[in-house]
């Protein structure tokens, strides 16, 4: 759908900034179970590295249907979705390894720190985000005098930048008003996905 074919054509231009062609670059629908026919292609390239945009199913049925069929490259997926259990129930012990690039969490923030004490477990993604949305538009109304005028809040969102946040750094830019992240990779481990050890 739009938001992974976004993504394919965002990578696309950063590794043509690197000078790094693909081997391959093909696309699926979405609700696609059978990858044997591409995997096989794959595995002919003598492809080294897949970054896979996709959602968690797919992602799932992609690196066990991967295993199955002797095809070990080094798999990154680059969709923040893929974090969650259904993954790993799809992928199995297929999911051993596997590399995810996630939106940075600042555990130290300290509403990071009062959010693990209320809740006793870690901040997550999404808990972030919603606390950083709240206080970004809370700044973009302050720009606006606390009046809801779309073209006002349209025009302040350039005007945040380095916005220190629960998903760490936040600025907009002043051309499409996109917002800029900080993203970490992530491996999976014993069915979930932790940060990568400097070694690895």
């Amino acid at each position: 759908d739009e938001y992974p074919l976004s993504l394919a054509k965002s990578l696309a231009v950063e590794f043509e900034k690197l000078g790094i062609e693909p081997l391959l670059y093909d696309n699926f629908p979405p609700g696609t179970s059978d990858f044997r026919a591409l995997i096989t292609r794959l595995k002919g390239s003598g492809v080294k590295y897949i970054a896979l945009l996709s959602y968690q199913t797919e992602a799932g049925l992609f690196v066990k249907q991967q295993a199955e069929l002797g095809l070990n490259p080094q798999m990154i997926i680059t969709d923040t979705p893929v974090n969650n259990k259904e993954f790993f129930v799809t992928a199995g012990s297929s999911a051993e390894g596997t590399m995810l690039t996630y939106i940075k969490v600042d555990s130290r923030h300290p509403a990071s720190l009062k959010y693990e004490d209320t809740h006793k477990r870690p901040v997550s993604l999404f808990a972030a985000n919603g606390y950083d949305v709240v206080m970004i538009a809370n700044l973009a109304l302050h720009h606006c005098g606390f009046r809801v005028e779309p073209e006002c809040l349209k025009q302040s969102l350039p005007r945040i930048q380095n916005y220190k946040g629960m998903g760490g750094l936040k600025s907009f830019d002043s051309l499409y008003g996109d917002m800029q992240d900080e993203y970490e990779v992530l491996v999976a481990r014993n069915g979930r996905f932790v940060a990568v050890d400097k070694g690895e």
